[in-house]
């Protein structure tokens, strides 16, 4: 299944208004180039669609501020997760931020950036489930989004076990919801977020199952490109700009 497609033009100068709570009406010149991103809009809280149907999250106000540091203009692209990574290697977009994970077999054909947010695997069941760590899966049916480092990561863990895997997380959660399977691993944080909009039916365990790094990833051809990038987030960083964004979205670290 295809995720919500869709163009996102953003305001650059507006998001960093955003990270003070303003609203704009995102239009900026048209004489700048643009940086194309690919992106995700299924993994909140690094990305999603706003209420006001527009592209929201911490990887989005990232690369916005990216984009406006390099004097360019912001296009975002929604792409199906399992595909986000093959169309950038055919170099689609000059880049995809979607809290990607630096990997060595994803290093064979992309370039990353410096890490800019360090996440991990967890185990999300419901409240009243048995399962109270890994080893409590044996004979369980565990959802996990398809082509990540968490099905990457169930395979190594729990090679003979049930896995059913999904086009995106808020999928596998559903099911997990709806008593079709007895867990999902998923990233930390998304699995911090649904698991507060469902107090009631969910928790997370408590042992992370990983650690990983998320970074920006290029087409081997932007190599200029991952150099300004990467200097970009030291900047960020060195500013306080990164964490402003993360307390903005109250991100767990």
């Amino acid at each position: 299944m295809l995720l919500r497609s869709l163009s996102c033009l953003l305001a650059i100068g507006a998001l960093a208004c955003c990270l003070a709570g303003c609203k704009e009406n995102r239009q900026f010149p048209e004489e700048r180039p643009k940086l194309t991103v690919l992106t995700i809009l299924d993994f909140p809280p690094f990305e999603s669609v706003g209420e006001d149907g527009y592209c929201q999250g911490i990887d989005i106000d990232i690369v916005g501020l990216i984009a406006n540091k390099l004097n360019m203009n912001l296009e975002l692209s929604s792409v199906p997760s399992q595909e986000l990574l093959e169309r950038l290697e055919e170099q689609e977009a000059d880049m995809a931020i979607a809290g990607i994970t630096i990997t060595d077999q994803r290093k064979e054909n992309l370039d990353f950036s410096e890490p800019y947010y360090t996440a991990s695997q967890v185990i999300v069941v419901l409240k009243d489930s048995p399962v109270k760590e890994l080893s409590d899966l044996q004979g369980k049916t565990v959802g996990v989004k398809g082509k990540t480092t968490g099905e990457a990561l169930l395979r190594s863990l729990y090679p003979d076990g049930k896995r059913e895997t999904f086009p995106k997380v808020s999928e596998a959660i559903l099911a997990l919801m709806q008593n079709r399977v007895d867990a999902v691993v998923i990233d930390n944080e998304p699995a911090r977020r649904f698991a507060s909009q469902n107090r009631a039916d969910l928790k997370v365990l408590e042992t992370p199952l990983s650690n990983e790094k998320y970074a920006i990833v290029f087409p081997k051809e932007k190599k200029e490109l991952v150099g300004k990038v990467n200097q970009c987030l030291a900047e960020m960083t060195e500013n306080g700009t990164l964490q402003t964004i993360f307390a903005k979205w109250r991100l767990e670290e």
